[in-house]
């Protein structure tokens, strides 16, 4: 976290040279941020760059010292929903995020699970078991309190095993 605050301060002084090595450290979580809502690759990747040419253009605005894959996270989740609804308004529900896991490592007998919950506890699951994100990283992504994030995610976790308890008797 600290090189990517390294970078960002370079950047504030338009100084560029080291931006493809922070595309290589953060380009991996933006994708699959925007893949779990977007299944077209050549959309996915528009919206990358999307992602980096407005977080380039706010800059100065960015505090080197918060966290930065959370901030380009945040971006692509709201670039990603925007373009949903500007898209396809229409055919957007939560089985779009989760469409995302069949390219995960996840056992797919399972996936059905996460159908049985809510769509805000879906998000702090995948967001946490999947992207490996803190759960202080959930409530920037989600704008929601701490408390109300851990809360959502045991919450969900006592569904998921209550669900999983039912489908195996």
């Amino acid at each position: 976290m600290e090189t990517l605050s390294k970078y960002v301060i370079q950047f504030q002084k338009e100084d560029f040279k080291l931006f493809d090595r922070f595309y290589k450290e953060t380009s991996q979580q933006v994708f699959f941020t925007i893949k779990k809502y977007i299944k077209d690759h050549m959309t996915v990747e528009d919206i990358m760059q999307d992602v980096y040419v407005k977080f380039l253009k706010k800059i100065q605005q960015v505090n080197p010292s918060q966290n930065i894959k959370s901030y380009l996270t945040t971006m692509a989740r709201n670039a990603s929903i925007d373009f949903l609804r500007q898209h396809h308004p229409i055919e957007y529900d939560d089985n779009h995020v989760y469409e995302a896991f069949d390219d995960q490592t996840i056992d797919e007998d399972y996936l059905w699970l996460l159908e049985t919950l809510p769509s805000k506890e879906k998000d702090i699951v995948y967001l946490h078991v999947i992207e490996e994100l803190k759960f202080k990283d959930i409530a920037t992504i989600t704008e929601e309190p701490l408390g109300t994030v851990l809360w959502r995610y045991k919450k969900a976790m006592t569904q998921l095993k209550e669900a999983l308890k039912r489908h195996e008797t």
